[in-house]
This record gives structure tokens, sequence and C-alpha cells, in this order.
């Protein structure tokens, strides 16, 4: 898989449509790990007969010259969600998918961790924080937590007051919670897949 810019991986529908969170899956990629809750729909379609979500490497080209000055050499992943081979809009406020974004700080920025965070950069160009990113030492990735699918990147910024403020009020909701239940790891044919390559996975659960 080195090399590649993206994975997909499949998951069984009634795993993630359940009325409330039963049990976080864990999957984990070369890019970096997510962590679904069951719950991260309330209905799919009785006829849907796949369901997968992608991580994959962004290309900073395609971002506005505001996101690549953030960014800069950090990483940057989109997230998106398939039904039946169609990209399909998620958002759910009630349902939140955690993520870690594999990173190694230069020494400079390990020195002051606290301000590597997560920017969200929606599709008009506009960049919004994410207050639940923060670098998490232990794992070695900047981790944040999100209930609807873009493209987010690492960012090394000075915090704001108001900053602050938001990540103060966010934090016990953080993962919804997810970190703190079992978590259910997929064992997964994971295909990686690179420029213009067709998408293809099967999942096996344990």
């Amino acid at each position: 898989m080195s090399g590649a810019s993206g994975y997909e991986f499949g998951l069984p529908k009634a795993s993630i449509s359940t009325a409330k969170l039963a049990v976080p899956y864990e999957i984990r990629t070369g890019s970096g790990t997510l962590i679904v809750p069951s719950h991260m729909f309330h209905s799919l379609p009785e006829d849907a007969k796949s369901v997968s979500i992608v991580i994959a490497s962004v290309d900073k080209t395609k971002l506005s010259e505001e996101a690549r000055s953030m960014i800069g050499g950090r990483p940057a992943v989109e997230l998106n969600l398939y039904v039946d081979g169609v990209k399909t809009e998620w958002n759910n406020p009630e349902a939140s998918v955690s993520v870690a974004v594999s990173y190694t700080p230069t020494a400079e920025e390990l020195q002051s961790s606290e301000h590597l965070t997560v920017r969200y950069f929606d599709p008009d160009g506009r960049v919004v924080a994410v207050p639940s990113g923060k670098y998490d030492r232990a794992k070695e990735a900047v981790t944040f937590a999100t209930n609807h699918f873009s493209t987010y990147g690492v960012v090394f910024v000075q915090h704001s007051f108001d900053d602050r403020q938001a990540c103060m009020g966010e934090a016990s909701d953080r993962g919804n919670g997810l970190e703190r239940r079992h978590k259910r790891r997929f064992v997964q044919s994971i295909r990686a897949f690179g420029e213009g390559e067709t998408r293809g996975l099967h999942y096996a659960a344990r």
C-alpha cells in the first residue's frame, strides 16, 4: 500500500445504522485511523447494497492559496461516503467520527505541540477551525472529531481566546465518547488506490 493516495473500506449497512451507539468500529489505514460509531446513520435506503468510507490524501494544488499556506508540508485528508458507489453527503450532529491523522512534527512544532490543530476547508474555499483538533503524542497523530465528511488539514497556529473557549466547550463531546467505549476493529481486505484507479474493497469483521 506504499504510495497509495487513498483507502476505501466497505461497511455492513446494519452495523452503522443503529438507533443509538452500540459499538464503535476502529479502522486503521496508512493515512490514519477512523473510529466510526454504529449510529452513524439514522437510516439508509432499504435497497442500498453497499456502503463504504474513503480516506484519501488531498491534492493541495486544488485548495485555496490560504489553505495551502496554512497546511504547508503537513498532511491534508478528504473523507467521503459512498452508497452503492455514489458519493453521498454525510452530516449527523448526533454522531461523531473520530479521526487520527498520522503526523511527525518538526522539532519546533514538538516544542509547542499545543498549537498543532486542524482546519476544515469547505467547497467555497473558507477555512474553519475544528475545536477538537489536537496533537496526541502517544498516537503520533493529530486527532479530531467530526460529524460531517469533507476536507481537513493539519495546521500549526497560535490559538485565539475564542478558539480556546470553543475547545473547552466541546471537550466533553470529542469523539462522542468513542474512545471510552469498547472498539471493534475491522479485519479487512483493504485495497489502496492511486490516482485514476477504480475503488473496490470488501470487509471481514470480528
